[in-house]
């Protein structure tokens, strides 16, 4: 079932409107002045040459997360025109694990959380993950999401098993990503969920590894789906840090940027660095990969991920600029550019 134009018209339609949309989006550039601004009304005034000039009405700086709201649900329902159920779902169920997350630690500590601060971007009603989580409802309609919540519910009875719901959460949302991404028939979606579990995995190992944790509390990070063997990962982390970097840098043939990466990293061992490097390398790749092609599901795909990066990143810029953070401390928070 699709929630707008027909199936046969669809794809067509759907690209040559996005096509002309994606020139407007925020990009590096728009990102860069808002960095570069003297105060946050300068960066705030940026905005008005980018797609998101419509939601600014009647607005000021101090107002930037009523302009986010407000281009974020425009998105949600530009999508949910364009996009089939799998499709709507897939782009938004970051912020349904979102949503959970919130409703676990409101279970677990006891402390109410108001609404206001969940996600409305997600696609299953806040309301309904709450009382899910407290065995008020049910989630008939989502059951890979249900079956997430009743691993998780089980893990909060067994309180000594707590410290490592959040990692759960983790890893079930890639395993509904995945599965989401099958749904809609697209190898690329899929192929691009595989590397964010790489990336999600070479992270938590590199983290792991810093604090000394042991390899027994490593491997329970790990996530399987990935392009990358976890049983091999695994293998290696017992090893030196060269020869680890040695067998991530074999992992992906034929990629300069990919080499770049683990060459940078072995001259400095900065992980913050490391961890943006990566993501950068996921985002430019699934990119490069539908600029390939002429239509289907991926250019739905790729425009959403981009439209929620890009307000992530105003997001960090303006609350940056109204209390004064450093440029290079807001430029190490943003996400997917360096």
């Amino acid at each position: 079932m699709y929630y707008g134009v027909d199936i046969l018209g669809m794809n067509e339609y759907a690209t040559g409107l996005i096509r002309v949309l994606e020139k407007n989006v925020t990009d590096r550039n728009d990102l860069i002045r808002m960095i570069d601004s003297p105060e946050a009304k300068n960066a705030f005034s940026v905005l008005n040459d980018t797609d998101i000039k419509d939601n600014l009405l009647g607005l000021e700086a101090d107002d930037f997360e009523i302009a986010i709201k407000r281009d974020n649900e425009q998105l949600k329902k530009f999508i949910k025109k364009l996009a089939n159920r799998a499709l709507y779902r897939l782009v938004f169920l970051e912020e349904d694990f979102f949503n959970l997350k919130l409703a676990v630690k409101e279970k677990i500590s006891g402390i109410h959380i108001e609404k206001e601060e969940y996600s409305s971007l997600g696609t299953i009603n806040p309301v309904k993950i709450r009382n899910a989580i407290k065995n008020k409802t049910n989630l008939e309609n989502y059951p890979a999401f249900k079956k997430t919540v009743a691993i998780i519910k089980n893990l909060i009875k067994k309180k000594n098993e707590n410290k490592f719901i959040e990692a759960v959460i983790d890893a079930e949302y890639f395993q509904c990503a995945l599965t989401l991404s099958r749904e809609i028939k697209s190898a690329i979606a899929t192929d691009f969920y595989k590397l964010t579990i790489d990336v999600s995995n070479i992270k938590n190992m590199f983290r792991a590894k810093k604090i000394g944790l042991p390899l027994k509390e490593i491997k329970k990070q790990l996530i399987k789906g990935g392009a990358i063997s976890i049983e091999k990962l695994a293998d290696t982390i017992k090893t030196e840090d060269q020869n680890l970097i040695n067998f991530l840098k074999k992992q992906i043939e034929f990629s300069k940027e990919w080499e770049n990466i683990w060459e940078e990293f072995s001259s400095n061992y900065n992980i913050v660095l490391l961890e943006k490097n990566l993501e950068l390398f996921a985002l430019n790749r699934l990119k490069e990969e539908v600029k390939k092609i002429s239509g289907g599901p991926e250019i739905i795909f790729h425009y959403a991920i981009m439209k929620k990066t890009m307000n992530t990143n105003i997001r960090l810029i303006m609350t940056g600029k109204i209390n004064n953070i450093p440029i290079e401390e807001i430029k190490m928070r943003l996400k997917n550019i360096i």
